[in-house]
């Protein structure tokens, strides 16, 4: 009997040295999630954007809007736009390029040689213009000017897209944004 009561003894406490390894294990897994738990409710960074401008085709002067900003450049302007047919759009871009701010535009390949385009425009005016040549669309619509100032939306630089089409232009004041913006133009510039 003694025999058999020191083995249920062992028994049980081997069966309690598995548990509190278990619960040890346990309160491991707790503190690691509780870590983060911790770690993702910290407040995220503050965002320093600044809407300048909204615009909806159509409804308000969305050229007119492009036209007051890219005038307003002082160093650097940088356009990705599938669709560049917008006269008034092109005469802004060429005075800025004559008043010395460095201009580079980026547009697709299908639209280079549409009527109407501005792209033998620009490049008579020597505005350092290039045209994707990828057979998918580049899609993009975006400006941007000093590095600082993004222009986006689905607004092509278009009579269409002024006069006939539902568009629209938000006009952002951020360097990280616009660093970002910068980082696909030049990627696509790269590869042109």
């Amino acid at each position: 009997m003694r025999a058999r009561l020191q083995t249920i003894i062992n028994d049980k406490t081997g069966l309690v040295t598995s548990l509190q390894g278990q619960v040890t294990d346990l309160q491991s897994q707790i503190a690691s999630l509780q870590a983060q738990v911790l770690a993702s409710s910290k407040p995220a960074p503050q965002s320093n954007v600044t809407v300048l401008a909204v615009s909806f085709s159509r409804v308000d002067d969305t050229g007119a809007l492009l036209e007051y900003w890219i005038g307003r450049a002082n160093s650097t302007i940088r356009v990705a736009v599938m669709d560049f047919s917008y006269n008034a759009l092109g005469d802004a871009i060429i005075a800025a390029k004559n008043r010395g701010v460095n201009v580079e535009v980026y547009i697709d390949n299908d639209y280079v040689s549409t009527e109407g385009s501005e792209y033998p425009r620009l490049l008579a005016a020597s505005v350092q213009v290039r045209a994707d040549s990828r057979d998918a669309l580049m899609h993009h619509k975006f400006i941007v000017i000093d590095g600082v100032i993004v222009g986006t939306g689905s607004f092509n630089w278009s009579g269409d897209a002024e006069k006939n089409n539902d568009e629209n232009l938000i006009i952002l004041r951020d360097p990280s944004v616009a660093q970002k913006y910068l980082g696909e133009f030049n990627r696509m510039w790269a590869s042109s």
